[in-house]
């Protein structure tokens, strides 16, 4: 009896072991892959495995199908084979019947997804003028375009805030600029908002911003704006309802940003519309009425491309395994997310660290108390399954982001 009661708190001893081993390793772990912790280079590869993982639960979730709320207007490959737009840049007086004529099919609200700085006019400087103050008259086209923006009255424009590193060896810093239209095309326009795209450590396009600030002034993101217009809300509000919602304080989010939930492969999410064809007025105008319409490129030779989660799934029909998205659909399937407010949800911290907890203490104990070889067969692989069972199932029932790694 002594001999079986000392093998049993030998056994309670190990177990204990065991436990203690389990908790500081789930402790450690939720440690090092939270964003928030800054945990070094292990920190950060766990953290972009984390990612990855992310994409794939993501990349294969089910999709809605088809936006009927959302037109993309493309600069395809197909446009730049017609005739007349063999050339680049096109000029602003195609870019403005594009304009008019969604507005004539009665297009809800109208995303340009480019930035028409600057004119178009190839007068020289006289001379005698000062290069710097003087500024170049209005072009025919950009005249069309002025009139095209005033006449619509439902277009809005893009802007971009550009940070660059400058400096030397010895002293270095960033600098903050921004890329405006022309003024008489702002002042023409609805209104402007900001086309830019955040990126993860991994160069992916997961996220998407609110808005952005330049020298004090808030500009609203073009999903921002583009719902407000749709939905006729209050920009700010409709933010504030973001934020809120899509848990945007998340050490994942950095810069108050929000998950894009992307509803479809590359190239399916979104009734698209050929430049060739808008500029004509050759097209179905009931797939533009009522409707949020972006305009963007899409052809490779404009390189606007960018690696996103459903880039893993590739060209369905193609044999392109890995498809990056254009920025112009990466910007609508924002819009989308905010238009159907269907938010990813990244798991609360805590939560995710006391789950961490409770699959690494029993899987200690397991491995101790059933000898290392069984305890990893029989406790710690039945774990792991039901942890990556879980993850998918709270991405593709609940649009929960529950980490694989915390």
């Amino acid at each position: 009896m002594r001999r079986g009661g000392e093998g049993m708190r030998g056994r309670a001893v190990l177990v204990a072991v065991g436990v203690a081993i389990g908790l500081g390793a789930g402790l450690l772990s939720a440690w090092l892959c939270n964003p928030a912790t800054n945990a070094g280079l292990l920190g950060q590869s766990l953290y972009r495995a984390e990612l990855s993982l992310y994409d794939y639960r993501l990349a294969w979730s089910p999709s809605p199908g088809r936006s009927d709320e959302i037109v993309i207007v493309e600069m395809d490959e197909e446009s730049f084979s017609q005739p007349e737009l063999n050339i680049w840049p096109w000029p602003r007086r195609f870019h403005a019947q594009v304009l008019r004529n969604l507005a004539a099919a009665g297009a809800s609200v109208i995303g340009v997804d480019m930035i028409l700085a600057g004119t178009s006019s190839n007068v020289q400087c006289p001379p005698g003028q000062d290069p710097f103050f003087w500024t170049p008259p209005l072009s025919p086209d950009d005249e069309a375009l002025v009139s095209a923006l005033k006449d619509a009255g439902n277009i809005v424009l893009a802007m971009e805030v550009v940070q660059e590193e400058v400096g030397g060896d010895e002293a270095s810093g960033e600098l903050i600029a921004a890329n405006f239209p022309l003024p008489e095309f702002e002042e023409a326009a609805l209104a402007l908002s900001s086309v830019n795209l955040p990126k993860d450590l991994d160069g992916v396009a997961r996220r998407y911003l609110t808005s952005v600030t330049h020298q004090d002034v808030v500009w609203p993101s073009t999903a921002i704006r583009l719902v407000s217009v749709h939905q006729d809300l209050d920009p700010e509000a409709l933010e504030r309802e973001v934020l809120a919602a899509a848990r945007s304080d998340h050490p994942a989010l950095p810069s108050d940003d929000f998950l894009i939930n992307y509803r479809a492969s590359v190239g399916r999410g979104f009734g698209r519309i050929p430049y060739y064809r808008a500029l004509s007025g050759d097209f179905d105008h009931a797939r533009v009425a009522g409707k949020i319409v972006l305009l963007g490129a899409t052809a490779r030779s404009l390189q606007d491309l960018h690696d996103t989660p459903v880039s893993l799934r590739g060209i369905p029909g193609s044999s392109q395994n890995f498809a990056p998205m254009p920025g112009v659909e990466i910007i609508a399937s924002a819009t989308d997310t905010v238009l159907r407010r269907a938010w990813i949800l990244p798991v609360e911290v805590w939560l995710t660290t006391l789950l961490t907890v409770l699959a690494s203490v029993p899987m200690g104990a397991l491995v101790i108390w059933l000898r290392p070889l069984k305890g990893l067969l029989l406790g710690w692989l039945p774990l792991i399954v039901l942890a990556v069972v879980a993850t998918f199932e709270a991405m593709w029932l609940r649009s929960l982001w529950l980490p694989l790694m915390p």
